[in-house]
Formats: structure tokens, sequence, C-alpha cells
């Protein structure tokens, strides 16, 4: 009779995981790299971006390489591109803003496919994690949540504007192109709120007709016209979609869990009515982005407003690089707890010195109604992370005076 095979011990076992993980990286690695080279010059624009000589060859007769479409001399240059584009942007001024044009430029002249990274999990032996934060116009975090790197951001999105446990009633909700979708506009219409997203490539969106009698009735927009809405699959699943939306509201269950029971069967009716109420709000919301100046700038500014709140964690969360060191889940939640407190707590003090400054006389004929528009509590300058060094330059260390010793001891009598 066979002998069954024993159970690998435990430094087995770490051996084997990190060999199956050391596999899937390599795998990866090399499909990415197939994928590259499939893009023509695209390598040798990678190359670029990091040596002087890709080629290996000495440069000769006055040639560069180009990086960006200008030329780089020497590995110094080179070396200052890369931590240009690194290197963090500052206060909002104009000439941040040119320069951080000027990164986007360098970093788009490299052509990298767009669906590189298409089927591979990037995260690969890490345990990388995501913050994603609720920051009101007012720049105070009403809610934080650490999520996986896979999690959908339309649900993270979803979540914190039902659990942000305060006493406003939220609106709407300012997300990037990554944080809205034909379903995201579904449950957030049933939820009551609006979702109100900065959309990639707008003009390649799609616009659902309301029905199969006005196929002639908007002639300008024929190009951008799609089929028309089915009402009848919403009318047919109305009270589970009320359900759905319910269950989500009261914490009887998570976006996540609902989004990927959607995501398993694609074909499920209820499924199939959400998403016919989520573009019949997406073409609502896109006719009236184009044709509305100031909801353009509203949607900015809540967007600014995000952007300024991770520049002021580079600065607060500066130990260690501003990284999770620990990978224990209880650690870094509590990290991220600690954050969001001392972020709240920096907006507290900076309004509440804002507020002594704007019930200063002095102050009142000073400032106009521009630079009071302007006002914002998400400030940073007297921040001192690293503490404070006081120089007296008037007085000396005592470094050059002997040290006094004491004397020998008498030898004693015999």
């Amino acid at each position: 009779m066979a002998r069954p095979d024993r159970a690998p011990t435990s430094d087995q076992a770490t051996a084997i995981t990190r060999s199956a993980l050391h596999q899937a990286d390599e795998h990866a690695i090399a499909e990415v790299a197939a994928r590259l080279a499939r893009q023509e010059d695209c390598p040798k624009r990678l190359d670029a971006l990091v040596f002087t000589d890709p080629a290996g060859d000495s440069e000769q007769d006055g040639d560069v390489q180009t990086v960006g479409g200008e030329a780089a001399e020497d590995d110094d240059e080179v070396e200052s591109v890369l931590s240009d584009i690194k290197s963090h942007p500052g206060n909002v001024s104009l000439n941040s803003l040119l320069d951080e044009i000027s990164k986007l430029k360098q970093v788009r002249a490299v052509k990298v496919p767009e669906k590189v990274f298409a089927g591979i999990d990037v995260q690969v032996g890490a345990r990388g994690v995501l913050v994603y934060w609720h920051i009101e116009k007012g720049s105070m975090a009403i809610h934080s949540q650490l999520l996986n790197c896979t999690a959908s951001e339309v649900a993270a999105a979803i979540e914190g504007m039902m659990r942000h446990a305060t006493g406003m009633k939220a609106e709407g909700n300012y997300v990037d192109s990554h944080g809205q979708s034909e379903i995201g506009f579904g449950l957030t219409r049933l939820l009551g709120y609006d979702l109100l997203p900065r959309i990639k490539q707008i003009n390649k969106v799609k616009l659902y007709r309301p029905g199969r009698e006005d196929e002639d009735t908007y002639e300008r927009l024929a190009d951008a016209m799609t089929r028309p809405i089915r009402w009848d699959v919403i009318e047919n699943n109305y009270d589970q979609l009320i359900k759905y939306a319910t269950a989500i509201r009261v914490g009887t269950a998570s976006t996540e869990a609902i989004l990927r029971r959607f995501t398993r069967t694609a074909s499920h009716p209820v499924h199939q009515a959400m998403l016919k109420v989520g573009k019949a709000q997406k073409t609502i919301f896109v006719a009236r982005y184009l044709r509305d100046r100031d909801l353009q700038r509203e949607i900015q500014e809540g967007l600014n407003v995000v952007e300024g709140w991770n520049g002021a964690n580079d600065i607060i969360f500066f130990g260690k690089s501003g990284e999770l060191s620990s990978n224990r889940r209880d650690q870094q939640e509590l990290s991220v707890l600690a954050l969001h407190l001392l972020q709240t707590a920096l907006v507290f003090v900076n309004t509440l010195m804002i507020q002594d400054m704007l019930a200063d006389p002095e102050w009142a004929d000073v400032l106009t109604d521009e630079d009071k528009r302007a006002l914002t509590p998400l400030f940073w300058m007297h921040i001192q992370p690293y503490g404070e060094v006081r120089l007296n330059m008037g007085s000396r260390l005592q470094l050059a005076q002997p040290v006094p010793q004491d004397p020998d001891p008498e030898p004693a009598a015999a």
C-alpha cells in the first residue's frame, strides 16, 4: 500500500509560496514586455527615459538621447527628468501648473499602450491597499476607507456617501473617471443623490435615445445618439431595484457585495434594469454637463479640493516616506485613522485662525471679495514636521577646553 504524502512543513510551504509568486511575477513581466515590444519604438522611448544610451554604445559626434522631445546630453539631465516627474508640485500657482503640464507631456511622449496591464494583477506578491477619502467642500474629511487594490471605486464612493456618519445631507459626489459607471449612475439615482464625475474622453460618450419614436427628433445629435432605453425592463423590476437600494442604505448589504453578484451574473434582470436606469441618468448628466459651464467649474473645484487634501497628506504623513510599513490590516487601518484625525485637527485649527483674522478690523478693508473667496482651511506652511532648531550665533560651544581629570590617588603605605 502506497504511503500517503505528508503535509509540507512550514519552511516548505513558505518556499512553495515564494516560488509560485516568483513565477507569477516573471510571467507578468514577460507579458508586459511583449506587449510593449509590439508597440513601435515604445521600448526605445522607455529606455531613453531611464538610460543615457539604451544601446550600450557611447555617444559620439554630439548625438544625444531625447526624452519627451527634448535633448538630454548626459546622465544628470536624464535623472533630472525622472526626479522632476516624481517631485511634489507644491502650492498651487501658475508656475506649478505649467510644471505639471510639462510632466504630463513627458509621460505622454512615451506613448505606453493603454491596456498594457489588462488582465494582469499588478499586486502579485504585494500587500498593497487603497485609501479612499470622502472630502466635503470645506476640506474636511467625512469618511475614510481602507480597501484592497482590486476593490471597486464605484462601490467605495457609494459606501462613503451612505456611511459618513455626519449630520449633513450629501446632495452630490464629485468623482474622477474611475469612480463612475452606468451601474454607478443607476445606484446613485436610486439612493437619492447626484453622481458628478469628470469623465475622461467625454467626446466619445454615447447618448441613449428616450424611445424608438425619437430616432429623428435630435438630428444635430445623431452622431452621438445610440439605441433607445428599454423602460419596460425598469418597470418590471422596479420593486427589486428599490429592495437592493434599501439594503445598501440601511447597511444590510454592502455595495461591493451587490456589484460582485451582478458581475457574476450579468444577465440578471435586476442588473439589466439598473443598467437601464444608469444609462438614462448618465445621458441626462452628459447633456447637462456639456451645456452648463457652471457645473463644469463646480466639479473641477470639488476635485481640486481632493488634490489639495492629498498634497497635505504628503506633508503630514512623512514618516518612512509616507508608506504604510506594516502588512497587518489592523495596523494599516490604525495609521489611516490617525492620519484622518490629524488632518481633521489641522483643518479645524486653520479654520479658527482664519476666523480670528477675519474678525480683526485691520483686515476688514484689506481683503477683497475675491481674496475671501480664495480662502481655504487646507494650508500647511506653518507646519514643522521635523521640529524647530534654533541657533544662538552669539555663543560658542565649549568644545576646545580640556576636560578636568581627577588626580591619581596616592599609593598606600606598605
